[in-house]
C-alpha cells in the first residue's frame, strides 16, 4: 500500500473515530448510573468462560472503557471486594470451559474461597467439568452440573513432541548448545525422547501440581487425602457417578438453581462500579503486563493468537511509569515462558532504572514466569508467585538448524564463498565444526554466568546457591519459595498491597500497560504505520485456521523459536510447549 493511500485512510479513520467518539460519549452520559445499587443485598451473578484473559487487549469499535471484558485479575479482585461488601449476599457462577493456565485459575479460585470463608454462599453451574474447571469449582459451596453433562476430572499429564526422527527423514541437522543439566528446551530437536534430567524435572513438577489439585479437592469436598487421590486415580466419568461419589452436589439445569424472585446483580454492572473505585485515586500503581514470549521489537500476536512481549514496547511502558509523577510504584505481571536473552536483559535494565528513580517494583507471577520470564523478575523488590506458577528454568540455549539436506532433496544446490573461519557459524546450510561449537558454547556459558550473577544479586543469595537451583530446572511456585527464588505465595492483589506498603500508600488507584485499544484505534495505527507489513489483524484473520490445539501450539512455538534465534543470540525459554492437562 502506498504512503499516500495510508495517509488518506488514516484521515478517514480519524474522522470516523472523532464522530463515533462523540456519539458514544453522549450515549454513555445518558446511561450514567449511580454507584449505589439500592434495595436489599444481592446475589452476584458471574459468567466465566473461554473469553477470559489476563491482559488488556483489543475490542470492538464502540467499546465503553468502563464496560470492557473483565480480566482474570479483575474478577479475582472483584470477588475479594464482594466478600466484604454488605450489598452482596451470595455468588452464583455459570462456568464454561476456561482458556487459562493453572495459576490464573488458582487466582480466581482463591478469591472464591475467600468469599465463601467470609460466610457467603457460592453456587456454581456448568455443563462440563474437566481438571481446571473442577479445581476452580471445588472452592464453591454447591456444585451443579447438567444431568447429561460431561465430568472428566482424571488427573494430569504432559505430552512432549520430539522431532529427531522427522529431521533424520528430511536430512535436517539440529545444531544446538545449552548450559544447565536441566535445560531441555533443545531436546525435542535432538532426541526421540526425554533425557533422565528432563524426566526428573517434569515428574517433580507434576508431583507438585497433582498434590495441589488433590489437596484442593479434599479440602473443598471434605474428603480425606486418600479419598481424593483414589477418585483422581479411578474417576467417575458420568455426572451421576460424580454425584454419588460426593464430588458434586446436584444434577440440575441452569434455570433450576436460582430462585426466579432472587435479587440479582450481574458481574458486568458490579465490575463497572469497582473499576470506578479502583481508578479514582490520583496516586496510582501501574500494572505492566508481560504476557507472552519475550522478543526484540514491539509486542504483538503470533499466527494463532499467542502473545509476544517486545522489549521496545516494554521499555516504552516502563519509561511512562517512571516519568509519570502520579505513578508511585509498578507491579510487573509476568505470564511468560521466556524468549530472547538479549531482549530479557533490556527489560531487566529498564526495571533497574525505574527502581533507581525511586519507584518500587513488585512482581506478580501468573501461569509462567520462567527462564526469560524469571530474568525480568529477579531484580524486583519483591516477588509473588501462585503455588502452581511455573518458574525458574534459569539456563540458556541457542543454535541453528542446518537445512542443506532438505535443499538437496528439493533439488536446490548451493555453494558458499567465505573469508574467516567463523563466517559460516550461523549459516543455515552448514553444521558447526568443533571450533565453532566451542566458540558458541563459550558465548552461552558467558550469558549463563551473567544470568546467575544477576539472579544472586537480585535475590540476595550466594551465586553457588542460585546455580544449585538453576541449570535450566523448572519449579512450581510452591517449590520455588522453598529455594529462595520467590518471596511469597499470592496473586496480583497481594502484589498491589505490597507495592503500596513499600511506597507508604494508604490507598491507591490502578493504571494498566498496555492500555486497552479499540478495534478502530488498531486499524488507524496499522494504516499510519511506516512499514508495509501486513497488519496483525489481517494476518490473524487469514491464518487463524481450525487446526487441533496441539498443532497450533507446535506451530506457534516454532515461529516463536525462529524469531528468538533469528538474531543468533542466547535463548532463555521453557522446553517446548509445557502444556499440563
Amino acid at each position: 500500500m502506498s504512503k499516500m493511500a495510508r495517509i488518506t485512510l488514516w484521515l478517514i479513520g480519524l474522522g470516523l473515530l472523532i464522530s463515533i467518539s462523540l456519539v458514544v460519549g453522549i450515549y454513555l452520559l445518558s446511561q450514567n448510573e449511580t454507584a449505589d445499587f439500592g434495595g436489599s443485598a444481592k446475589i452476584l451473578k458471574l459468567e466465566l468462560d473461554a473469553g477470559l484473559k489476563d491482559m488488556p487487549g483489543s475490542g470492538s469499535l464502540l467499546d465503553d472503557p468502563e464496560s470492557l471484558p473483565p480480566l482474570t485479575t479483575e474478577v479475582s479482585q472483584m470477588l475479594l471486594d464482594a466478600s466484604t461488601d454488605n450489598a452482596i449476599s451470595g455468588l452464583h457462577i455459570n462456568l464454561s470451559s476456561l482458556n487459562l493456565g493453572w495459576a490464573q485459575v488458582h487466582e480466581i479460585r482463591n478469591s472464591i474461597k475467600t468469599f465463601v470463608d467470609s460466610g457467603k454462599p457460592c453456587t456454581l453451574h456448568t455443563d462440563a467439568l474437566s481438571n481446571k474447571e473442577y479445581y476452580l469449582a471445588s472452592a464453591c459451596s454447591d456444585i451443579h452440573i447438567s444431568p447429561n453433562g460431561i465430568f472428566l476430572v482424571n488427573g494430569l499429564s504432559v505430552t512432549q513432541s520430539y522431532y529427531a526422527n522427522l529431521f533424520e527423514k528430511l536430512d535436517i541437522s539440529a545444531n544446538f548448545a545449552h548450559v544447565g543439566d536441566f535445560k531441555s528446551a533443545v531436546e525435542p530437536y535432538e532426541r526421540t525422547g526425554p533425557s533422565e534430567a528432563a524426566s526428573e524435572a517434569t515428574n517433580a513438577l507434576l508431583d507438585s501440581l497433582f498434590g495441589q489439585l488433590q489437596n484442593s479437592i479434599a479440602e473443598g469436598r471434605n474428603l480425606l487425602n486418600e479419598e481424593s487421590i483414589a477418585l483422581l486415580d479411578d474417576p467417575p466419568f458420568t455426572p451421576q457417578a460424580a454425584l454419588e461419589s460426593g464430588l458434586i452436589d446436584s444434577l440440575s439445569y441452569s434455570d433450576e438453581i436460582l430462585d426466579p424472585e432472587a435479587d440479582v446483580i450481574y458481574s458486568d454492572r458490579y465490575l463497572k462500579k469497582r473499576r470506578s473505585a479502583w481508578q479514582s485515586n490520583p496516586n496510582k500503581i501501574a500494572i505492566i503486563h508481560a504476557d507472552g514470549a519475550i522478543v526484540s521489537g514491539d509486542s504483538g500476536e503470533s499466527m494463532f493468537g499467542g502473545q509476544f512481549v517486545g522489549d521496545v514496547s516494554m521499555k516504552r511502558y516502563i519509561r511512562k511509569a517512571k516519568d509519570d509523577d502520579n505513578i508511585k510504584a509498578v507491579v510487573l505481571r509476568v505470564n511468560s515462558p521466556g524468549g530472547s536473552g538479549a531482549a530479557s536483559d533490556i527489560i531487566w535494565h529498564e526495571l533497574e532504572e525505574l527502581q533507581a528513580a525511586g519507584k518500587s517494583v513488585v512482581v506478580s507471577m501468573g501461569d509462567y514466569a520462567a527462564s526469560g520470564g524469571y530474568y525480568i523478575s529477579m531484580g524486583s523488590d519483591f516477588i509473588f508467585a501462585q503455588p502452581n506458577t511455573i518458574t525458574g528454568s534459569i539456563g540458556v540455549f541457542g543454535g541453528k538448524i542446518n537445512l542443506s539436506g532438505l535443499y538437496d532433496y528439493a533439488g536446490v544446490t548451493q555453494h558458499t564463498y567465505k573469508r574467516g573461519h567463523f563466517s559460516t557459524i550461523f549459516s543455515e546450510v552448514h553444521n558447526f565444526d568443533d571450533r565453532q561449537r566451542a566458540k558458541y558454547q563459550d558465548f552461552l556459558n558467558g550469558f549463563y554466568d551473567v544470568f546467575i550473577t544477576k539472579a544472586a544479586e537480585g535475590r540476595n543469595l550466594e551465586k553457588s546457591v542460585i546455580h544449585d537451583v538453576a541449570q535450566g530446572r523448572v519449579w512450581t511456585g510452591e517449590q520455588a519459595i522453598e529455594r529462595g527464588l520467590v518471596d511469597a505465595l499470592g496473586g496480583l492483589s497481594d502484589a498491589l498491597e505490597k507495592a503500596a506498603e513499600l511506597e507508604g500508600l494508604a490507598d491507591y488507584g490502578i493504571v494498566r500497560f498496555p492500555e486497552h485499544k479499540t478495534l478502530l484505534e488498531i486499524i488507524i495505527e496499522d494504516f499510519s504505520s511506516s512499514d508495509d507489513r501486513e497488519s496483525q489483524l489481517v494476518q490473524n484473520m487469514k491464518y487463524n485456521l481450525q487446526l487441533p490445539e496441539s498443532m497450533r501450539h507446535t506451530i506457534d512455538h516454532a515461529i516463536m523459536l525462529e524469531r528468538i534465534l533469528d538474531g543468533h543470540g542466547a535463548a532463555v525459554l521453557l522446553p517446548g510447549q509445557l502444556q499440563i492437562d
